[in-house]
């Protein structure tokens, strides 16, 4: 099974990166000299809110640990017998189970993934993760299409990995494979 392969920022994403900081770096300093109060204000809001989020982050990279200990020696293999092999395409289980393992590397290596973990929430903290990267990601891992998702039974209802692996499993083949 092919490796998801990243596309590369190309030169034209680091200049536009380094206009955005320049800007927001533009807007700081003219915002303090012109509205001290209110820039400051506005910057004391972020860094409580950076405070908050890195509390919540940590609580769940701990609930993660906690659950990887408890799960001790699971493998792909345990996660594999949770589906039939006779109806669902273990490519599609591999895929899955590998991709989320990557995503969660920086936290828990080798997270021993179970097909009744709910995604948002214990093993994924933002749904664009799921949405933007992780869909498309298994995807191309597994050369299914996600043209007329809108059409497979499971659409809108993937809140467990399980879910998530029934939902590529009920989608088309790509075109390109």
């Amino acid at each position: 099974m092919p490796k998801f392969v990243p596309v590369q920022a190309g030169p034209f994403s680091w200049l536009v990166l380094f206009a955005l900081l320049g800007l927001i770096g533009w807007v700081l300093v003219s915002g303090i000299q012109q509205h001290p109060m209110v820039t400051s204000l506005v910057l004391i809001v972020i860094a409580i809110g950076a405070v908050v989020v890195t509390k919540q982050n940590q609580k769940r990279n701990e609930a993660l640990r906690a659950l990887a200990t408890s799960r001790h020696g699971h493998s792909i293999c345990e996660f594999a017998r949770e589906f039939d092999p006779h109806t669902v395409d273990t490519w599609v289980i591999r895929a899955v189970y590998e991709q989320l393992q990557d995503y969660l590397e920086a936290i828990v290596p080798n997270f021993p993934i179970h097909a009744e973990d709910r995604l948002l929430g214990q093993i994924i903290d933002d749904p664009d993760d799921l949405d933007l990267d992780l869909v498309k990601e298994i995807a191309q891992r597994t050369g299914r299409s996600l043209e007329h998702a809108e059409q497979n039974p499971f659409y809108n209802q993937v809140t467990t990995v399980r879910g998530l692996v029934l939902f590529f499993n009920a989608q088309p083949k790509s075109h390109a494979t």
